[in-house]
């Protein structure tokens, strides 16, 4: 639910409410009731083409303790708008992931005796030089990741809209936190929904893990 921005009288139907989104989608419903004996043979039309910039979307009817209930249901960005500011969040994440795949994993193994069965399993000695082994019985290590997300409203999507995904890139748009020298960014999912009159669009980027994405698998950096 975004702020209410009004409520009242309308033309001819009640405004049951108008609210207005962080991206800047305005979202309304204008409500009528009627006699049901007296109801209309088809579904009455819209009385307004929009509210607030608005577009009628869908109309919904419903009947309660003998009054007949239409909604008419607005969905849209405001008059005069093109695109909203993009909005911008970030989300971290921890995976369990194989000793193996460590950056440094080499050099672990050499420091503290760690040794590749016949099953390709990692194992360090209980105890390595005449003291406790710190790897002993590790077999995984936490690996930090995160999604850097850009949000907006757009009237058009333009012709590069999705042409990215699945490339490196050393920076996401807007101002991600800093990563570090050995980390960078994979271009990831986008998502377009179309909400009256324009698109809801959402972009993920991905951050690497330390040493980054690995540039022969995604192709190259832009």
């Amino acid at each position: 639910m975004g702020d209410i921005i009004t409520k009242g009288e309308f033309g001819p139907a009640f405004i049951e409410r108008v609210t207005r989104d962080r991206l800047g989608f305005v979202s309304a419903a204008l409500r009528k009731d009627y006699d049901p004996t007296k109801f209309p043979t088809n579904i009455p039309s819209p009385p307004q083409n929009s509210v607030f910039g608005a577009i009628h979307t869908r109309t919904e009817m419903s009947l309660n303790a003998g009054v007949m209930t239409v909604r008419w249901i607005y969905d849209g960005i405001e008059s005069g708008s093109s695109s909203t500011n993009p909005i911008y969040e970030m989300d971290t994440s921890f995976e369990n992931v194989d000793i193996r795949n460590h950056p440094d994993f080499e050099q672990i193994a050499a420091t503290y005796g760690g040794i590749t069965d016949a099953f390709g399993n990692v194992r360090f000695p209980t105890t390595y030089n005449g003291s406790k082994n710190p790897l002993a019985g590790v077999q995984s290590f936490y690996r930090i990741g995160g999604v850097w997300r850009e949000m907006y409203a757009t009237r058009k999507l333009n012709t590069s809209f999705a042409q990215r995904i699945g490339f490196i890139i050393a920076k996401p748009p807007g101002n991600p936190p800093p990563i570090g020298r050995d980390r960078d960014w994979l271009e990831g999912p986008v998502r377009a929904i179309w909400r009256g009159n324009a698109y809801e669009v959402t972009k993920e980027y991905w951050l690497s893990g330390r040493g980054g994405w690995v540039k022969p698998v995604y192709n190259r950096s832009i």
